[in-house]
């Protein structure tokens, strides 16, 4: 049996708390005559919070330096945990084998495709927005990530791009894009399912998508995977398979979001002590697609959900077919070791038919009664 395990660590996988405190402070410093204290970023942050609740589908306000303050102070560290988060995800199926163009559509600060490079030697990044200060800005970012660990060099070029009205750039095969946070701030579904349309006509080779983890963009991401399947792509992450969705096909309202622990500059701490949100963890929805089929490997699971204790008994919604499951256990019954053992939300690995003991419930919630020895070979695998 394979391998396949969701903490296997790769040194592409940075930590990148020093960058954020030294890069990332002086792009935030050189904003203002005066370098803005913590109440000061903490009030742009509410102020740019509160724009993104009442006006939606309003364009950014990246003219004030304000608004760029917070994007930079706040919404960028938890933008480039995400994305590292899923450049991860993805690294544990090979998906970015092959891929020499890196192309940031609607980059903002450049969040995702920062987060991104460490995990393959792209020789090229390609940012688009609509607005040329935050372009600007990403591209200076990018060309500063020459960081020992990091990431080596790249060539990074720029442009403005307004979607959905101009027209895409022109792609080949080794070109990887990404759309983080994009679709969320579209009109509407049929506009999402526009623009994914019109990526897959052309001749990129992959997409990253990021989204929110509401119900609501989650469950529409769920639902445009079947038209990248129409258009000849294949969904290599979070699915472990090529069916229906069962949270779409089984449920109206479960859907399917990730969470990590986000990087935290040295300002952190005290700029959210300001605020309303709080972020010990971040959570997001996202898939990965190329126009080749993944790897075949058997069995292959992944947990969906957090753990679920009920009356000495735990379970974790699995995906691993359209079925929607959950493994299940008694915590009681176990040694004091394996008692204390949890999945984690995303572990990636291989479950045998032989390794489940029984099988009960309706259809829409079948659970998996787990073996013990399964239990003791995951804990291993997983190094809990």
């Amino acid at each position: 049996m394979e391998n396949h395990s969701s903490q296997a660590k790769s040194d592409s996988s940075p930590d990148w708390t020093p960058w954020l405190n030294t890069t990332l402070r002086g792009e935030i410093e050189s904003l203002g005559t005066e370098t803005p204290d913590v109440k000061t970023l903490a009030a742009s942050t509410l102020r740019l919070s509160n724009h993104y609740v009442s006006n939606p589908l309003e364009r950014s306000p990246w003219q004030e330096p304000w608004a760029i303050q917070a994007l930079l102070a706040y919404y960028h560290p938890l933008n480039l945990s995400r994305a590292g988060t899923v450049g991860r995800r993805g690294q544990e199926r090979q998906f970015f084998s092959g891929f020499t163009d890196l192309v940031d559509i609607g980059c903002g600060s450049g969040a995702a495709s920062l987060g991104l490079r460490p995990l393959a030697p792209f020789q090229r990044v390609h940012l688009f927005d609509r607005d040329h200060r935050v372009v600007e800005r990403a591209a200076r970012l990018h060309a500063s990530l020459e960081a020992p660990g990091l990431a080596s060099p790249a060539d990074v070029k720029s442009g403005i791009l307004n979607l959905p009205a101009d027209p895409l750039p022109s792609f080949s095969p080794q070109h990887l894009v990404v759309l983080s946070y994009v679709l969320t701030e579209l009109k509407d579904e049929r506009e999402s399912a526009s623009l994914i349309r019109r990526l897959t006509s052309g001749h990129a080779g992959g997409l990253v998508i990021i989204e929110p983890s509401t119900s609501e963009d989650a469950r529409k991401l769920q639902r445009l995977r079947q038209i990248l399947q129409e258009s000849g792509f294949h969904i290599w992450a979070p699915c472990t398979h090529a069916g229906e969705c069962p949270l779409l096909l089984h449920s109206e309202k479960d859907w399917c979001h990730d969470r990590t622990v986000p990087f935290k500059p040295d300002w952190w701490e005290a700029l959210e002590a300001r605020l309303p949100m709080k972020n010990e963890t971040v959570t997001f929805s996202y898939l990965l697609a190329r126009r080749e089929p993944p790897p075949n490997v058997p069995n292959l699971a992944r947990v969906t959900g957090d753990t679920l204790i009920e009356k000495g008994k735990n379970r974790q919604l699995l995906c691993r077919s359209s079925s929607r499951e959950f493994l299940s256990w008694f915590p009681q019954r176990l040694t004091k070791p394996l008692a204390h053992f949890q999945f984690e939300r995303g572990d990636l690995f291989q479950l045998e038919d032989i390794e489940i003991g029984d099988r009960r419930g309706p259809e829409n919630a079948i659970e998996l009664r787990i073996k013990t020895e399964a239990l003791e070979r995951l804990k291993q695998l997983l190094k809990r």
